[in-house]
Formats: C-alpha cells, structure tokens, sequence
C-alpha cells in the first residue's frame, strides 16, 4: 500500500488515522505560532503523534517511522517560518 493511503487507514471508527493527527497538530501548531511569534514553546505528547507529525513531514525519508521508534524522552526541536515545518534537533528517535 503507497505510504499517502497507508496514512488514511482507521483501525476503528474512533481512533483517528495519522492523516487526521496530521491534520490536527498542523492546526494548533499553526495557531501556536501566530499567538507566540518569536517565542519558545514546550508541547508535549505522545510517542503516537509524534510518529505519524515526523512521518507527515517525511521526516526519514523514503521509510515511514514505525511504532516504538520513538523512545521514552525522545524529543525534536522544531522550527517554523509560518509555512514550512523544519526539524533542528532530535534525540530518542530510532531511524
């Protein structure tokens, strides 16, 4: 299955698909960033979102991180310029 469709399944009708976290996190991230322009903002989460947001932005390329490659305190830095999401730092996360 091509990695776009393969981000579109549900496993059950009330558990969002990584498209639909994508969705989601694009919206506050952005939303953040208007609120806090210029600013240093802490969000936490689970490993989950954090997979399916670095899998969104094809953040390992042609692979798509799977489940547990995210380790316990593993984390990312992440910049914006209002449009585009670029990773500046990472730590914890299996490639």
């Amino acid at each position: 299955m091509p990695k776009l469709e393969k981000r579109k399944v549900k496993f059950a009708d009330d558990i969002e698909s990584d498209a639909e976290i994508n969705q989601r996190m694009v919206t506050f991230l952005n939303e953040i960033n208007k609120l806090h322009t210029d600013k240093t903002i802490l969000i936490t989460t689970h490993g989950g979102i954090m997979r399916a947001f670095l899998n969104h932005l094809d953040w390992n390329g042609e692979e798509d991180l799977e489940s547990g490659a995210i380790k316990n305190t593993g984390y990312f830095k992440l910049k914006t310029d209002g449009t585009n999401f670029i990773i500046e730092e990472f730590f914890g996360i299996e490639i």
